[in-house]
């Protein structure tokens, strides 16, 4: 139903989330799949080992990869469809958005150097996304979560 949509509201744009993209692709091949005008496809949680399969078998050229939390103060955005990535950090003003990815361990923790400081990622290598919280920043505080 979700590409026949797609056709009857004329849709040249979609948003995903979690494991939508899998369950479309495990539903029997449709004509519609392949029918629609859908170019751009916004969302987060498209696994990297069904990433080339979804965009080959439906046709959808351009996939922007969202990733971050909705209670958290940062995220960033794949915008080259390149599977599997995250997005990309600023090398040359990290200032202005102060996001990292940094190394992590087998637990989730923090992989520090001599000085305790966390030790950024590099390009391909897996971590965990951080913000810098600045209380009282309109957009890079964190006022607790609401069920508290």
């Amino acid at each position: 139903i979700f590409w026949k949509d797609c056709i009857k509201y004329d849709c040249n744009g979609a948003q995903y989330i979690g494991e939508i993209c899998r369950y479309l692709l495990s539903v029997a091949e449709s004509p519609e799949e392949r029918n629609h005008k859908v170019q751009i496809m916004i969302g987060n949680g498209l696994r990297p080992q069904i990433w080339q399969q979804f965009v080959d078998r439906f046709g959808v050229k351009c996939i922007g990869e969202f990733y971050g939390a909705t209670e958290g103060n940062s995220n960033v955005l794949n915008i080259d469809s390149k599977p599997g990535s995250v997005g990309f950090t600023s090398v040359l003003l990290p200032f202005v958005y102060p996001v990292s990815l940094i190394r992590i361990d087998e637990e989730g923790e923090p992989i520090r150097d001599e000085n305790g400081l966390c030790i950024k990622c590099e390009p391909g290598e897996p971590g965990e996304f951080v913000g810098k919280i600045v209380k009282g920043h309109p957009s890079r505080g964190f006022d607790g979560y609401v069920d508290k």
